[in-house]
């Protein structure tokens, strides 16, 4: 009966050491990979871009005569506008501060006609005005979650626009005064927009701008005497663009 339990065991043992040979054979599953982790995407650096929008403005002209209006009117022009802009933001978390400039041409036209009367004779006047080109120097501030970006925008404007005037005495069949001016103009602008980061150099911006051009003065000739024209030239554009950054 010794005989049978020793060889039990020994049965038992071999049994086991197999087993455990067997098992040190088997495949070792490798460790999990460590999840990616996205360095955060930052507007800091230098961009160039271009923009295509529209502008509606306000043109008023106030003439006087001796101190006395003659007439007031409003061209109102409008149309497209577009160019290019340049810049350069820095970021500190989530804040985004920047500098950008931006050359537009503008095909912004209006007309306006009014009537008045000089010395008993009635009058009618036409102005033309168009808005050539303008520009912005602005500082923008900004608040950043991953890649977008709203912003805040101000700084100077400046542009270039001529105006066609016409005077005329319907009951005589003439034209008194044609008169065409050209002026640079100078003022402020402030707005805002939403910029998008779609890839990692690239990004869409949509954009207002409130531009205020200031006033200026002129004389123009009215059958011998001085007209006094006080113009005061604002600006509304809206605009979406494209910048591409470089680093």
């Amino acid at each position: 009966m010794k005989k049978i339990y020793l060889l039990l065991a020994a049965m038992v043992a071999t049994m086991a050491a197999g087993s455990i040979a067997w098992a040190t054979d088997l495949p070792v599953k490798a460790p999990a990979a460590p999840a990616l982790v996205h360095a955060p995407y930052t507007w800091a650096g230098l961009y160039i871009g271009g923009n295509l929008g529209g502008g509606w403005a306000d043109h008023t002209t106030d003439a006087t005569l001796a101190g006395a209006t003659l007439y007031t009117f409003n061209t109102k022009p409008s149309g497209v506008v577009g160019g290019g802009q340049i810049g350069y933001n820095w970021q500190w978390n989530k804040l985004v501060l920047g500098l950008e400039a931006d050359i537009q041409g503008s095909n912004q036209k209006g007309t306006a006609n009014t009537n008045f009367t000089l010395a008993t004779i009635p009058f009618t006047t036409s102005v033309t005005e168009r808005l050539d080109w303008f520009g912005t120097l602005r500082g923008r501030i900004g608040y950043a979650w991953d890649r977008n970006l709203i912003y805040f925008t101000g700084g100077w404007a400046y542009g270039h626009h001529n105006a066609t005037t016409t005077t005329a005495v319907p009951a005589a069949g003439i034209s008194a005064t044609t008169s065409g001016s050209r002026d640079l103009t100078n003022g402020w602008t402030v707005g805002g927009g939403w910029e998008w980061a779609f890839a990692d150099r690239w990004s869409a911006k949509v954009e207002y701008l409130y531009i205020d051009f200031g006033s200026d003065s002129g004389n123009t000739p009215t059958v011998g005497t001085l007209t006094v024209n006080t113009n005061h030239l604002t600006d509304n554009v809206v605009r979406a663009g494209l910048n591409y950054k470089f680093w």
